[in-house]
């Protein structure tokens, strides 16, 4: 495989001056580019890739984890939480 092919992860990991800081942040962009430039290939328009990518964004974001550490119970805990509280009147 090619590293100029989007979200080529060896790519984003092989650079001489970062070597691997924040290795983990840099991994988990390769992941969406990659994933942008599939939906992008399904013909997906530009709106809902975005949407999709942000969703993840605001998940890894609210789990202060990445994809390969995430759980059930981190998916439960964010599906929780968007859920509006409603007041209890009666």
């Amino acid at each position: 495989m090619s590293g100029s092919v989007p979200g080529f992860v060896p790519r984003m990991l092989v650079d001489p001056d970062m070597g691997l800081f924040r290795a983990d942040e840099r991994v988990f962009t390769a992941v969406l580019d990659g994933w942008r430039a599939q939906m992008l290939a399904r013909g997906l328009t530009t709106e809902t890739i975005k949407q999709r990518c942000q969703l993840l964004e605001r998940f890894q974001k609210f789990t202060s984890e990445f994809p390969w550490q995430w759980g059930p119970a981190d998916i439960e805990d964010f599906l929780v939480s968007c859920v509006p509280v409603r007041s209890r009147s009666a």
